[in-house]
């Protein structure tokens, strides 16, 4: 049977191919998140490009200039990487600080997560994020890990999510260059392939439709 959809849930798309899904939701008051979900994960992935799409989500968050625009609004900013997908999100109140000038948070936290489209790899910055991937590697790889991987490789064995893990392989991490980033980038994170995924939270639904316009400037 289909689950039912949320009665106050919205979903639309834009011109230019961005889907957008909108829930509100006043509990909490006065705070809202906002989710960009890239339909790529580690599945995605060819057997040259394992843990692409996780060293792709460090150098887009990492590197991206705008997530300190909204540093010290009582926001909070992170993303993840699974088997499906790619997910950068801002958790953030809907107005800024009393000591800053009142402004919406929603227009914001909405261009931070726009900027991860448009990510041009930076030799340095990859450099960066390929030490810290290899690091987050090392320290993942203890006994309850292996054993999960062994698991999940019995369980789907049929498909590539038994080959597939998010981290990827050490040699191949240290392999790729920035050319081979910005093509993963350029084939993955475009907007037929992207999902401005649940802006939940207490906001209002015609004004938050207007800030999604802010997703057309994407071509």
């Amino acid at each position: 049977a289909v689950l039912p959809k949320h009665e106050r849930l919205v979903e639309g798309k834009l011109e230019n191919g961005f889907t957008y899904i909108i829930l509100p939701n006043s509990n909490p008051p006065g705070r809202f998140e906002a989710h960009l979900e890239v339909l790529s994960g580690s599945a995605n992935e060819l057997e040259r490009q394992q843990g692409m799409a996780h060293l792709i989500e460090h150098v887009a968050y990492m590197g991206s200039p705008k997530r300190q625009l909204i540093s010290g609004t009582g926001s909070r900013t992170n993303a993840y990487t699974d088997f499906h997908h790619t997910v950068f999100f801002a958790a953030c109140p809907t107005q800024t600080p009393d000591q800053f000038w009142k402004k919406p948070m929603l227009p914001m936290a909405l261009d931070v997560l726009m900027d991860v489209m448009t990510t041009n790899i930076d030799e340095d910055r990859l450099e960066k994020e390929r030490a810290a991937v290899l690091s987050e590697a090392s320290m993942v790889n203890k006994i309850e890990y292996r054993v999960e991987c062994q698991i999940l490789s019995s369980l789907h064995s049929e498909n590539r999510i038994s080959s597939r893990f998010p981290i990827g392989k050490e040699h191949l991490i240290k392999s790729w260059t920035k050319q081979d980033l910005q093509l993963y980038h350029q084939a993955h994170y475009c907007p037929d392939n992207v999902v401005i995924s649940f802006v939940v939270g207490d906001v209002d639904v015609s004004t938050t439709c207007i800030s999604m316009l802010l997703f057309e400037r994407y071509l």
